[in-house]
């Protein structure tokens, strides 16, 4: 819970400093930034914390070279 609080925080203060609006297309209703989404960000939130609670919750110590290999591979995503 406080994880996803802090990750709305975060995307907040990212909206004030990258700043960047919206396509003109089809959002001209909405007022904030387009920049980072909401959704896109809460899902990679949700994708690193399903991971690491996996990784948490594995005792056997092949799978957990696997989700090592998993969490590298997500953060070079980034």
């Amino acid at each position: 819970f406080i994880g996803q609080i802090l990750n709305v925080l975060l995307c907040l203060v990212l909206k004030v400093i990258i700043n960047e609006k919206r396509p003109t297309s089809q959002h001209q209703h909405l007022n904030d930034s387009g920049m980072p989404s909401n959704h896109s960000q809460f899902m990679w939130y949700l994708t690193g914390f399903i991971t690491i609670h996996l990784y948490h919750l594995t005792s056997s110590k092949s799978l957990k070279y696997i989700y090592n290999y998993l969490i590298l591979f997500i953060i070079s995503l980034i």
